[in-house]
């Protein structure tokens, strides 16, 4: 059961040997040998995987296997179901070949090293060892190009997950990682903060701007009335004052970024805070006279407000907020890393005290039976579903 453990002197009681030479008296020294032998061959198995543990937990190990991991995926980004560039197709596929190859010999390597399912070090004791396994199978099924060709090109993918896996491999990425790990709770409470400032913004929107954004792609059409037929315009790229002039179709229609409905509103919003072609949204909101109306340059800018005081809100604050929060997890985990030892007593006074007020306060408001259904969390959450729901 345990290699490292078993004897290995010749003279010990417990010698498979000796206990066949007193049960039988036939096998003698002979026995001894064998045994002797088998056990020397199972305790040098026993010093290669230990020597071949220190090689694949070393950090240059894993350093080799993300060069490796780097430069198959830009072996593999250089095709696509066209064709392949700069790099020939069959250059392409020796590269898949090669480095299949290599994380093959890797996985062997370990599964030989730690096991397959037995021991606490176990291969598949480890999800991030179970996921690496499955990168495995899909760079087999990529070689031997098992399945439909567009599905062999998405599972070239996966094997950049195997950068995730490597993470502990660099020290500085790793704490890069386990800040943000540590700060997750408060980058999902500034998400939660950024989707309560949205969701008021998008019903104003829908509420003020539902259905004008429709216009027609003649400038020269005054409503939904005139927007039909045939118009000459120059084509796109080309200067207005251009002699060259093209016969286009007039049509009645909305941009890409509207709030007609909640989810253009919530696609409008998004990119507001991404901050991309928000002012081809102001602009538009500006312009807006009335429905079936075309739209006037300007002859509302008070409309514009809105937009304004959303950027202000979700684009400048939370975004900020969200670049402070992964910066300060990044430098420290428990938000005490700069503090002096008399403020953190002091912050743990304070945290003490404000328990002990909160609970008072529970206490308060547990007294007759609204403060007891106040309290539970099912009367939170559905109070909470009824406010998003209006």
């Amino acid at each position: 059961e345990d290699i490292d453990n078993l004897p290995t002197d010749r003279s010990h009681p417990l010698m498979l040997g000796d206990v066949m030479k007193s049960q039988k008296g036939t096998f003698g020294v002979s026995g001894q040998d064998v045994v002797a032998g088998l056990l020397e061959k199972r305790q040098a198995f026993a010093n290669v995987k230990h020597q071949l543990r220190l090689v694949l937990q070393g950090m240059w190990f894993d350093r080799i296997v993300c060069v490796f991991i780097i430069v198959s995926v830009v072996m593999s980004a250089s095709c696509n179901p066209v064709g392949c560039w700069p790099l020939p197709k069959e250059v392409v596929y020796v590269s898949e070949v090669v480095f299949t190859g290599i994380f093959s010999i890797e996985f062997i390597l370990k599964v030989v090293a730690f096991g397959v399912w037995s021991g606490p070090d176990a291969y598949f004791r480890r999800y991030l060892n179970v996921l690496d396994c499955l990168v495995l199978a899909a760079f087999w099924f990529s070689v031997l190009n098992i399945g439909d060709a567009q599905g062999i090109q998405s599972l070239r993918l996966i094997r950049i997950i195997r950068l995730f896996v490597r993470v502990e491999a660099f020290a500085r990425v790793r704490a890069s990682y386990e800040g943000l790990c540590a700060a997750k709770g408060e980058i999902v409470a500034v998400i939660m903060l950024l989707i309560l400032i949205l969701l008021p913004f998008i019903g104003f929107s829908m509420q003020l701007f539902g259905g004008l954004y429709n216009d027609c792609n003649d400038p020269m059409a005054a409503g939904i009335e005139d927007c039909m037929g045939v118009f000459l315009a120059a084509p796109k790229g080309v200067s207005q004052d251009s002699d060259l002039l093209v016969l286009f179709n007039r049509q009645w229609d909305k941009p890409m970024s509207n709030f007609d409905s909640f989810q253009e509103a919530m696609f409008s919003g998004y990119l507001l805070f991404l901050n991309n072609g928000w002012p081809n949204l102001i602009d538009s909101a500006m312009a807006v006279t009335e429905a079936g109306k075309a739209s006037v340059p300007l002859s509302r800018p008070e409309l514009g407000l809105p937009f304004v005081i959303f950027q202000l809100a979700a684009n400048v604050m939370i975004a900020q907020l969200i670049i402070s929060v992964v910066i300060t997890s990044l430098r420290q985990a428990n938000g005490s890393a700069f503090q002096t030892e008399d403020q953190k007593s002091w912050i743990s006074t304070v945290r003490v005290v404000d328990s002990k007020f909160r609970q008072f306060k529970k206490d308060q408001l547990s007294r007759g039976w609204a403060g007891r259904v106040a309290k539970q969390s099912w009367f939170f959450h559905a109070t909470n579903c009824v406010i998003m729901t209006n």
